[in-house]
C-alpha cells in the first residue's frame, strides 16, 4: 500500500525502511547516483545489527552476510513467501521479480531442478559502497521492544527468554571486546556473539537515550480477594466490595476495577463460579482435620487465578484478602506509570529462613502483571502436589516458585520483586487527613472474640475510607508531585543470609511481635520446627 501510494503521487523509486534503520548521507547519495546512471530496477544492500550502543554489533551466523532491500523502482512489490531473492533477508521485504517461464538447471545435489527464468535482475551494492546500520538493539527500554515483537510466540518459553535477554542487555559490559547477547533468536542457547567496532562510525544527531520519557498508561485492574466462609469474613467481604466499587468515577475517570472473591467450596465439593456475585468457589482437596492447616492457601490461589483468567481480561491482578483496605485510586495511579511488566509488587516483604525459598512477601497485597500471572500458572501445573512436597507455606509458595524460576534463569529475585512502602510514594506533608503514602492498610486485629474483631475491623475500614473520601485534591495531582522524578525508584529486597537468620531467630525480641499474638503461637512453633527440617533438607540438596 505504501509503495502504491508513492507511485500514485508520481514517485519513480522508493525505499521501505523501519525507523531504526540508518544510512550515512555520503553513501546513500552515492548509491542513488549509481542507480540513476545504471538504471537499476531492484537493489539490495547488506546491513549490520547494533547492540546496546554505537560501538558494538551482533555477529549473526550467516557467513555471507544479511541483506535488506534498498532503493527500487515503484513498479515492484513485496511478497512474504517470495524466494526471488535467495540470500538471507527480511522475509517481509523481498521483491517479486517478473519471469517468462521456467528452465532446467543442475543443482549442487546432482539433480535437475526447475527454476524461474527471470526477466529482471537485482543489483547488490558492495559493503564498502553503502550499508544499512540497523539500530535494532539500541533502545532506552529494550523490554518494550521485546514485548511487542511479533515473532516472540514462535518460542514456547518466550517470557523466560525476554527476561534473560533484558538482564543480559542491562548488565552488558560496554568495555568488553567480545561478549554474548541473549535474545529471541533461533541459535544454540539463544546466544549471539557481540563484538566491538575499532571505532564509532555513525553519529546520529539525536541520541536514542534522550528519547525515553515516562508515559502514563492506565491499566485494567482486577482485585482477587481471599475469603473464608465465616461470618466475620463475609461481612468484611461486603465492606471491601462496597468500598472498592463505590469510587467517584467523575473524579477518577480512568479507574476500571473488577472485584472478585475466592473461597472454599467444601471438602471434595466441585469448583464452580458465581458470575453474578463474582465469587469463585474452590474445591478443597484436603481434609483439614487430617493435615496441617497452613496448607491449601497456595493451591486455592492458583486455581482461583486459573478460573479468573477464563472470565476477565486485565492488565494487573491484585491478590489480597478481605481484612485489607486498598487505596484503589492511588494504586491505579502508581501502576499507570509502570512500563516494566516483569516486576512483582507487594506489601512489606519479610525475609525469613523458615521457607525453603527465603523470601516472604506480605500476603495482604500481591500485584502481578498479566504477563507474570501467565508465567506463574505455567510454573506449577499441579499446585496441590507442589504444596505437599514443599517446606514453605501460605503465600510463600508463590514466591517459592518465582524464585525457583529466577534461579533457573540465573536471575536475581531482588530485581523483580518490589515492596510498596511509605518511602517511595507521596510526601506525607501534602496529604490531607490521611496518610496517602500507603496503598494498603491491614485492618486485621487480634481481639479475643470474632464479634469484637468484626466490629473493630469493619469500623476501621470504613473510617479509613471516609478519611480518604474527604480529600479535596485528586490523587493524581498529589502523585504528580513525586512521580516525575521518582517513578522508578523502588526498594530493593535483600533477604537475610542463613547465618543472619539463625542468629536473629535466637533473639527473643525478633519473635516477640509474633508471640504476643495469641492466634500465631501455633504458627511460630510450626515455623521453628520447619527450620530444623530445612537444615536436613538443604543438606540433602
Amino acid at each position: 500500500m505504501l509503495i502504491q501510494d508513492a507511485q500514485d503521487h508520481g514517485c519513480t523509486h522508493c525505499i521501505v525502511i523501519d525507523s531504526d534503520e540508518y544510512y550515512t548521507k555520503p553513501s546513500f547519495e552515492y548509491a542513488c547516483q549509481q542507480i540513476d546512471e545504471h538504471d537499476y530496477e531492484i537493489t539490495y544492500c547488506q546491513y549490520i545489527n547494533y547492540y546496546h550502543d554505537y560501538k558494538h554489533f551482533l555477529v549473526y551466523p550467516f557467513k555471507d552476510g544479511m541483506y535488506v532491500p534498498f532503493v527500487t523502482k515503484v513498479k515492484y512489490r513485496h511478497s512474504f513467501e517470495c524466494i526471488d531473492f535467495p540470500k538471507p533477508s527480511d522475509p517481509t521485504r523481498r521483491f517479486v521479480r517478473p519471469y517468462n517461464g521456467k528452465r532446467i538447471v543442475w543443482g549442487q545435489d546432482g539433480q535437475q531442478h526447475k527454476v524461474k527464468n527471470y526477466t529482471v535482475d537485482y543489483h547488490i551494492f558492495e559493503w564498502k559502497e553503502v550499508k544499512m546500520h540497523h539500530l535494532s538493539w539500541l533502545r532506552a527500554d529494550i523490554r518494550k521492544k521485546l514485548n511487542v515483537w511479533s515473532s516472540k510466540t514462535c518460542f514456547d518459553n518466550y517470557n523466560d527468554l525476554i527476561d534473560r535477554s533484558v538482564d543480559c542487555f542491562d548488565n552488558f559490559d560496554e568495555n568488553s571486546s567480545q561478549a554474548k547477547a541473549l535474545m529471541l533468536f533461533n541459535t544454540p542457547g539463544n546466544s549471539v556473539d557481540v563484538k566491538a567496532f575499532p571505532k564509532q562510525y555513525i553519529f546520529p544527531k539525536v541520541d536514542f537515550n534522550t528519547r525515553l520519557r515516562p508515559a502514563q498508561d492506565y491499566k485494567k485492574l482486577v482485585v482477587l480477594s481471599m475469603c473464608a466462609d465465616l461470618p466475620l469474613f463475609n461481612e468484611l467481604e461486603k465492606c471491601s466490595n462496597e468500598t472498592w466499587r463505590n469510587i467517584d468515577t467523575e473524579k477518577y475517570k480512568n479507574i476500571d476495577v473488577e472485584f472478585w472473591t475466592y473461597t472454599d467450596a467444601g471438602y471434595n465439593q466441585p469448583t464452580y463460579v458465581d458470575k453474578d456475585k463474582h465469587i469463585i468457589y474452590i474445591c478443597r482437596k484436603h481434609n483439614f482435620k487430617d493435615m496441617d492447616g497452613f496448607y491449601s492457601t497456595f493451591s486455592k490461589t492458583m486455581y482461583a487465578i486459573q478460573e479468573l483468567n477464563k472470565l476477565v481480561k486485565y492488565d494487573y491482578l491484585i491478590r489480597t484478602n478481605n481484612s485489607t483496605w486498598i487505596n484503589i485510586p492511588l494504586l491505579n495511579e502508581f501502576l499507570s506509570w509502570q512500563s516494566d511488566d516483569s516486576k512483582i509488587f507487594t506489601g512489606r516483604i519479610y525475609a525469613s529462613f523458615w521457607s525453603a525459598f527465603n523470601i516472604y512477601a506480605g500476603g495482604e497485597l500481591l500485584i502481578f502483571s498479566k504477563r507474570n500471572v501467565d508465567i506463574l500458572l505455567g510454573l506449577e501445573k499441579h499446585p496441590e502436589e507442589f504444596e505437599k512436597k514443599t517446606l514453605g507455606c501460605d503465600d510463600n509458595l508463590i514466591f517459592g516458585l518465582w524464585n525457583k524460576r529466577l534461579l533457573k534463569l540465573k536471575l536475581t529475585e531482588s530485581k523483580y520483586l518490589h515492596s510498596l512502602d511509605d518511602e517511595m510514594l507521596i510526601d506525607k506533608e501534602i496529604s490531607q487527613d490521611i496518610d496517602f503514602t500507603k496503598i494498603a492498610y491491614q485492618v486485621k486485629t487480634y481481639l479475643v472474640s470474632d464479634d469484637e474483631r468484626m466490629i473493630y475491623d469493619i469500623q476501621k475500614m470504613k473510617e479509613i475510607d471516609a478519611k480518604w473520601r474527604k480529600c479535596k485534591t485528586p490523587l493524581n495531582k498529589l502523585y504528580d508531585k513525586c512521580i516525575k522524578d521518582n517513578y522508578d525508584k523502588f526498594i530493593y529486597i535483600i533477604p537475610y543470609s542463613k547465618q543472619e537468620w539463625f542468629k536473629l531467630k535466637k533473639d527473643e525480641q525478633h519473635l516477640s511481635k509474633f508471640k504476643n499474638r495469641k492466634d500465631r503461637n501455633e504458627g511460630i512453633q510450626y515455623c521453628l520446627n520447619r527450620q530444623k527440617e530445612l537444615r536436613y533438607y538443604q543438606t540433602k540438596i
